[in-house]
């Protein structure tokens, strides 16, 4: 009597591994791993008795299924592509079917930023009393409230020149704004939104520049450059002299409804315009 084989009888005792490969990011920052593109992993498996069924792949807490497996002996190899913007954490099991358990793989933060930042800058009260070769003047403080618009922010990234000259040439002391804006603590998040503000109060010529690249290389499209000045001091010794004729001027003007005799008007004062 002959024995016929009713099962296949597998031998396995050796565990799956896994090699998971990336495209490059635009930089590596504290074990984050930056894209300002879609991510591409390889996810290769190598294992006797693949199936791919029994591969579980989670982004973010979500199983995702590949369809898309190619073998080469015991190696298989699938792809899977991230192209939302967002954050994610890849993590990959697999037990194959003699129970061998692979060493799962997590991966490290990786973000997805396709979106250049923005910077907005606005003044309060910003009641301009006069405008001269592109400089605004007002005659009160001045408090700029500057947005950046940007998923990923870090205020280190902030890159803020800013300068101030006073009425004779002599530097202000505003060092300490570029300072204070670096700083996250003097940031308010609302969603992708980050506020800062600062107050401009002593008389001068004022320039502001503001730059942002974020870690993802995306740069600020509309660089923020301003110029304007801050006076609010009124001028002193006010003046006023007319020529000897006004007096002519003015009993002609009220006797007969007209003057013809001309007036100069002298107006001088001492002033601490910026």
């Amino acid at each position: 009597t002959q024995m016929k084989d009713t099962e296949r009888l597998v031998v396995d005792n050796i565990a799956p591994t896994a090699t998971i490969t990336y495209n490059d990011p635009v930089q590596n920052t504290n074990n984050i791993s930056y894209y300002d593109k879609d991510v591409n992993a390889s996810i290769q498996i190598t294992e006797a008795n693949f199936y791919s069924e029994d591969v579980n792949i989670e982004v973010n807490g979500s199983k995702q299924k590949l369809n898309n497996w190619k073998q080469n002996g015991d190696t298989w190899t699938g792809s899977l592509t991230l192209s939302k913007e967002g954050e994610y954490i890849i993590k990959i099991s697999y037990i194959d079917r003699s129970n061998n358990k692979m060493k799962t793989y997590t991966s490290s933060e990786i973000i997805v930023d396709h979106s250049n930042p923005v910077i907005n800058v606005a003044y309060s009260p910003n009641k301009v009393v006069n405008t001269a070769n592109g400089i605004k003047y007002y005659n009160s403080a001045q408090i700029a409230t500057i947005s950046v618009i940007e998923r990923n922010f870090r205020a280190d990234e902030i890159a803020a020149n800013i300068t101030a000259v006073d009425v004779n040439g002599k530097a202000v002391g505003v060092e300490n704004y570029a300072q204070y804006l670096s700083k996250r603590s003097n940031w308010i998040k609302n969603g992708d939104v980050y506020t800062a503000n600062i107050k401009y109060s002593t008389d001068a010529n004022y320039t502001f520049k503001i730059e942002y690249e974020d870690l993802a290389g995306r740069k600020v499209q509309n660089n923020v450059e301003d110029k304007f000045t801050v006076d609010k001091t009124a001028p002193k010794n006010l003046r006023i002299s007319y020529s000897q004729n006004v007096f002519q001027n003015v009993l002609n003007s009220i006797t007969f409804s007209y003057y013809n005799a001309p007036v100069t008007v002298t107006i001088s004062a001492e002033g601490n315009d910026a």
